[in-house]
């Protein structure tokens, strides 16, 4: 593969991943289908990028470009098929994991008395917690963390600073939207 071609091909690639990882976390959509459509973008920019001052190209140029294409679409349709099936993965755990952790998340947050949300969102379980006024803690929970989360969440509140820090994968969030709603979706702890 040429430096030209690998130049046009991660260009492409980035896109086309990001909406790979779209229909599998979402559930609907044909990947082949998205392949495709950013398969045909990169021939067009790359036999235009090739073809460029010349009125036609050589039977032998043409099948090189072509071997050369055949590799590429090898390359799109394999990272597309491996970041699917590792979302489509992720997505079908997280699922399946919900009830139980539903149960472990109400049972824990019993006692402490903070309102919280906790749904299914992009193929993650998301526990959020206000913080104060429109800053908010979004904790992804996993059966594995569950038990450290919740022996952990009022040092959370209290300490959002160090909170990424003891938890990867947690985020600091601003949602004025869910501010304003909070009261009403948030379920007492």
């Amino acid at each position: 593969m040429t430096k030209l071609l690998q130049q046009y091909l991660d260009s492409e690639l980035a896109p086309l991943l990001e909406s790979v990882r779209m229909v599998a976390l979402s559930g609907t959509g044909d990947v082949n289908a998205l392949v495709q459509r950013y398969f045909n973008s990169l021939i067009s920019r790359y036999l235009r990028a090739r073809s460029r001052g010349k009125a036609e190209l050589s039977e032998a140029l043409q099948n090189k470009y072509k071997e050369e294409l055949k590799e590429a679409e090898a390359v799109m349709r394999d990272r597309a098929d491996k970041v699917f099936f590792e979302y489509r993965k992720r997505r079908d755990v997280a699922r399946i994991e919900f009830p139980a952790l539903e149960i472990i998340v109400k049972e824990g947050m019993a006692g402490k008395g903070i309102p919280y949300l906790f749904r299914n969102v992009n193929g993650e379980n998301l526990l959020t917690v206000r913080v104060v006024y429109e800053y908010f803690l979004e904790i992804p929970l996993t059966m594995e963390n569950a038990q450290q989360v919740m022996g952990l969440l009022k040092y959370f509140i209290n300490r959002p600073d160090c909170a990424v820090q003891e938890m990867p994968g947690l985020r600091r969030t601003y949602n004025y939207r869910l501010a304003k709603k909070w009261d009403k979706v948030a379920v007492k702890g």
